[in-house]
């Protein structure tokens, strides 16, 4: 049962990376650039370190990312007023645009998957994410 439902994440792992790797090519973006900017269009003025901590990735590794969308005029950092040694981030205007694109075409995506279910088998599977979402939260290990 372990090999099964192993095969059966990892299956659904690839899909869902090919899925977000496919929509986002419209914006020229790497699927994490693309997860960075939903992060700071979804919490507008997060530091650094809470953008690493919520995409799981070490803070050199984001601040790379954070600067590649700087560059590319999609995030804005500005002084946080209350410690000046600390940015926040911004969605540009360019940023917002691109942001939500992005979520226009994940959501119209996730509306027909969901649509190309029962009722039943949505419950069944909000019921099934939860459970796993709370195991991985457990473990505490990633």
């Amino acid at each position: 049962m372990k090999q099964l439902i192993r095969n059966q994440f990892r299956e659904l792992i690839q899909k869902m990376g090919l899925l977000e790797e496919q929509q986002t090519k419209c914006c020229e973006l790497s699927l994490v650039q693309c997860h960075a900017l939903t992060e700071v269009g979804d919490l507008d003025g997060l530091s650094v370190n809470d953008l690493a901590q919520r995409l799981n990735l070490d803070k050199s590794t984001t601040s790379r990312h954070v600067s590649n969308l700087v560059d590319r005029g999609l995030i804005e950092r500005l002084e946080n007023p209350e410690d000046r040694r600390y940015f926040t981030l911004h969605l540009s205007g360019k940023g917002k645009d691109t942001y939500l694109s992005i979520e226009d075409t994940m959501d119209a995506y996730y509306e027909t998957l969901v649509n190309s279910l029962t009722a039943q088998e949505q419950e069944k599977i909000m019921d099934a994410l939860a459970l796993l979402i709370k195991a991985i939260n457990q473990l505490d290990c990633c």
